[in-house]
Order: C-alpha cells, then structure tokens, then sequence
C-alpha cells in the first residue's frame, strides 16, 4: 500500500538544517520514496499527523520547538506513525538496554521507532525506513 498517486511512500523530514534535508531528499527520492521536508518545526507540528506519512523523521534539537516536544505531542494525540530521530548531538550513554540514559532520553527511546546520530550511516537508515513504512499506519 502507498501514500500518493505515484505508488510511492510518502515521507516527511523535519529538520531545521537546510543543506542536510537537500541532501537526506535527494537520496531518498532516489531510493523511490517520496519525501516532503519542512524545516520550521511548528509547521512540523502541523504536518506530522497527515495520515499520508508512513514514516517521519525527526531532527531532535531544532530552534523554539524540539524534535521531542514533537514526539511527545504526536504520541499523546495517538498517532502511531513511525518515527526515526535523528540528532546531531549522539545520545551518550545510551546503550542497547537503555542504561546510563536520563529520563528524558529514556522516554524519548520509548517513544520513538529509532534514533540515528548524525552523520548517520545510509544503509541502517535505509534498513529502518524500509522496515517502517512498509506497513500502512494504524
């Protein structure tokens, strides 16, 4: 099942870095998605419970409004949606068993699909975005 009348998945990238959306979009336009990108993160908001994304992916530290005050808000309205965030600044500590993370960090795992650090490695954010949008949302 798709999202558009191309037959493509549709994906959503909030991040306000202008430069690594250009790039993240091409790269997945050319793995046959299709990628909306809003890098003002109240529109963001706004866009991420469009039930015509399979799949979002969420930058965590953005101006005025954070990738986790997003989450956390599309988590409380119940939107399923999966969603990857990925960050600049790694999650330290952080391991497998969710250990040496803070309570923030620990919600943030709970409620997100993944979490990549920036530069993230292309094949494992492929592999994800291939596992979480192949399914429509429930």
């Amino acid at each position: 099942m798709t999202n558009n009348e191309n037959g493509k998945i549709r994906l959503l990238v909030v991040d306000d870095d202008v430069e690594l959306c250009r790039e993240l979009s091409d790269m997945l336009r050319d793995e046959g998605y299709a990628v909306d990108v809003l890098n003002d993160p109240v529109k963001g908001l706004a866009a991420v419970q469009d039930p015509k994304y399979r799949a979002i992916m969420l930058d965590l530290k953005m101006p005025g409004l954070s990738g986790y005050d997003i989450l956390e808000s599309l988590r409380e309205k119940g939107v399923k949606t999966p969603v990857i965030i990925i960050t600049g600044n790694p999650l330290d500590g952080v391991g497998p068993d969710k250990t040496g993370a803070d309570a923030r960090q620990r919600r943030l795992m709970e409620m997100a699909d993944a979490v990549m650090n920036k530069p993230f490695d292309v094949p494992a954010l492929l592999s994800s975005l291939k596992k979480l949008a192949r399914t429509p949302n429930p």
